[in-house]
């Protein structure tokens, strides 16, 4: 009875945070409509370059899908609709000026001037849904990008890290199953994970990205040891069921023939900073020799893992032709160095702070509170 009490009032206080997100999403989205109908965007664009801030942006995508299609539930910060990107796309062309992220290396090492209000469009990490969803509304509004890939993932039905505990944690929760208790999972929610409770898919999304916060500043061996234990536990409903998340190699060809772009996203898309310098040097290799491999000119640019900069990779990048690194953040006079990997800096969209073009417009150049970097 008190374990069903304690579980009431934890939901209790997670509806509560959901009314105060739902509150404060209609804030920013009336902010975003009130400085775009007074024309306050465009003015506060202008007085930051004035003050010395580039007049171009590269902004980021992950995922371009329908959360109600996938085979489990994703992160509010990981994806954009096909219909809210597409409106993304359409105000570039209306507003902005599209630049391929090679033409703007071009005139940065040239110093030539970069258009105004250029605006440069990627993705990471290499999903399947950006040759469904992004490539055919790229092509028809003739709107250049790069694609960075994580080159032990293409092809593959593998998942990252992130997404093998959300699934894990979920069918373990649907079917009701216990598991030995995981000292790292009790600690961090405060509970096991399974048993008869009935399920609340808010509420498990809520502990698990509680989790996932947790996990992306714990050692790895700790993430190792949360991954085996789930793994071992969703072994008796048959395991993770899920298609083929990532792109080809045939769909990247196509792409590459109709003008797209790509760079590396690394090999195992691990965060640089976690791996020695040889595992660093390994893992890049790797990656160019595949991409070389299927005859994939790359960019000069290398995104870094998560946006996530890795100090002692710099050298290593710049020594292997790499000379720019895409990191999320705002880096608007660049982070030089001599024979060293330059940083740009990018913002990445995502749906729910994005999903109308004020709210883009004003998250694209950091005004209204819509800053840089979530």
């Amino acid at each position: 009875m008190a374990e069903q009490e304690n579980l009431h009032k934890k939901k209790q206080r997670q509806r509560k945070r959901n009314f105060a997100a739902q509150s404060s999403g209609f804030k920013h989205r009336f902010v975003a409509w009130l400085l775009n109908r007074l024309g306050l965007i465009e003015t506060r664009r202008k007085a930051k370059v004035a003050a010395g801030d580039q007049n171009w942006r590269i902004i980021r995508y992950l995922r371009i899908a329908r959360p109600v299609e996938q085979p489990y539930p994703l992160l509010p910060t990981s994806y954009v609709s096909p219909e809210v990107f597409e409106k993304h796309m359409v105000y570039l062309v209306k507003h902005c000026h599209p630049l391929s992220l090679d033409a703007l290396v071009t005139s940065l090492e040239a110093g030539q001037p970069v258009p105004e209000r250029a605006v440069v469009t990627v993705f990471d990490e290499g999903w399947r849904d950006s040759f469904h969803f992004a490539f055919p509304i790229l092509k028809n509004l003739r709107i250049p990008a790069t694609i960075f890939l994580p080159t032990a993932f293409i092809g593959t039905m593998n998942l990252f890290w992130r997404d093998k505990i959300i699934a894990s944690m979920l069918l373990l929760e649907q079917g009701g199953v216990k598991f030995p208790p995981l000292p790292t999972i009790e600690q961090v929610i405060g509970e096991s994970v399974g048993g008869e409770a009935a399920f609340d898919l808010g509420y498990s999304m809520a502990r698990i990205i509680h989790l996932l916060e947790y996990l992306e500043t714990a050692s790895v061996a700790e993430r190792e040891l949360v991954l085996m234990t789930l793994g071992m536990g969703v072994e008796g409903l048959g395991g993770i069921p899920t298609d083929r998340l990532f792109l080809s190699w045939e769909e990247v060809l196509t792409m590459k023939n109709d003008g797209i772009q790509f760079g590396s996203n690394g090999h195992t898309h691990s965060l640089l900073s976690e791996l020695t310098s040889e595992g660093i040097g390994n893992d890049l290799d790797e990656s160019l020799r595949r991409l070389q491999e299927h005859g994939i000119n790359t960019v000069p640019v290398f995104s870094f893992p998560e946006g996530r900069i890795s100090r002692e990779a710099r050298s290593l990048l710049y020594e292997r032709g790499l000379r720019y690194g895409l990191a999320e953040g705002s880096y608007s006079r660049g982070v030089k160095g001599k024979s060293i990997t330059n940083i740009l800096g990018c913002t990445t969209m995502f749906e729910s702070v994005s999903y109308n073009v004020d709210m883009f417009a004003c998250r694209l150049w950091g005004v209204g509170g819509f800053g840089e970097s979530y």
